[in-house]
């Protein structure tokens, strides 16, 4: 049977897929904003030719308005590009963040609860978990120190009841071997 991955595997997992994606979305974006402000500024270039055609007032002056648009809509472009990166490096660090939290609020907690469940299994009764916490892991600590002076206190009843028993068995049988030797001397 496979183990199943750990709660910090699966975020760990997370946060470089998402990492990734964010980052070939962003080379996608740098290289289409590129692409766009170049050919804005070839379209900007090319009006600029016609103007110096002498066309009629008219169509220079679409002409100047198309030049200035193309120039607005590369820069634009760029700005978009900008603000992208700035949401995609905010999304990292908050993932960054929720990560550390991971590591430190739960990975941490959840690797001490099953050290101690673990030396349960082994018989170790001794060590208490840190019952200071307010959230479940508290409660969890709790219920595991509960659980371990529960089987501490059976497993030192149960010795003391095999006690008990050997000593009755061996009164027994004391008195079972004093018969018959009392009786082969009549």
């Amino acid at each position: 049977m496979r183990a199943t991955p750990s709660i910090t595997r699966l975020f760990a997992a997370t946060f470089i897929a998402v990492a990734l994606v964010g980052l070939i979305t962003q080379v996608a974006t740098w290289r289409s904003a590129r692409a766009t402000q170049t050919a804005m500024v070839e379209l900007a270039q090319r009006l600029d030719r016609i103007q110096r055609l002498e066309p009629s007032p008219l169509i220079a002056a679409e002409a100047t308005a198309a030049t200035e648009l193309a120039a607005d809509a590369g820069d634009d472009a760029v700005q978009a590009a900008l603000a992208a990166s700035v949401l995609f490096v905010a999304m990292v660090g908050v993932l960054g963040l929720g990560f550390w939290y991971n590591r430190r609020r739960l990975a941490a907690p959840f690797a001490r609860i099953g050290h101690a469940l673990q030396r349960v299994a082994e018989g170790q009764f001794v060590e208490p978990l840190p019952e200071d916490q307010a959230d479940e892991f508290g409660a969890i600590a709790r219920g595991v120190n509960h659980m371990a002076k529960a089987l501490a206190w059976r497993e030192e009843l149960q010795a003391y009841l095999s006690q008990l028993l050997g000593d009755r068995r061996r009164d027994e049988s004391d008195r079972r071997g004093v018969v018959p030797a009392v009786l082969r001397f009549q």
